[in-house]
């Protein structure tokens, strides 16, 4: 099985490693921004106990750098954080990379929240508390999609070859 690393605009491929094809969930690069050093251990503590794997931050100008140095198919952000907000760091990021899935955060349940979320390119949108079962539910979606997009460019490639 190979993988197909999207950030460069050549083809560049790449083995899984043993790990990957034990788990193919931990080939899902997830990014976790809250500034709010609980949240990010929580959120962290159920897609480890789903089989995901996740890096975290709590400074999203230092998340926004690593975002755009490294491979990431999903990102979990909360709103309201210093420096930069998560629509902010959405609206970036999206521009950056738009294969790239969002997941909203949030304690703001009002209508505003929800449409500038949507504009900004967010898949998901939770309200804290995080219903762990919803969580892990909308992530397996988004691996699923993900993981037929890299299927399909597999096929491409290996009919390009014959």
């Amino acid at each position: 099985m190979k993988k197909t690393n999207k950030s460069t605009s050549a083809k560049v491929e790449k083995e899984l490693t043993p790990s990957e094809i034990r788990n193919p969930k931990s080939a899902l690069n997830i990014m976790v921004v809250d500034d709010d050093p609980s949240i990010t251990l929580q959120l962290s503590a159920i897609l480890k106990k789903h089989g995901f794997t996740c890096t975290t931050f709590n400074d999203p100008v230092l998340a926004m750098q690593d975002f755009l140095k490294n491979p990431y198919h999903l990102l979990i952000t909360d709103i309201s954080m210093p420096y930069i907000d998560g629509f902010e760091l959405i609206k970036r990021l999206h521009l950056k990379r738009p294969s790239c899935y969002f997941i909203v955060v949030t304690s703001h349940n009002t209508l505003e929240v929800v449409s500038r979320s949507q504009r900004c390119g967010a898949t998901y949108i939770f309200l804290k508390p995080i219903k762990p079962g919803e969580l892990a539910k909308a992530i397996n979606t988004m691996y699923s999609r993900h993981r037929y997009w890299l299927d399909m460019v597999q096929t491409f490639n290996h009919e390009e070859k014959i």
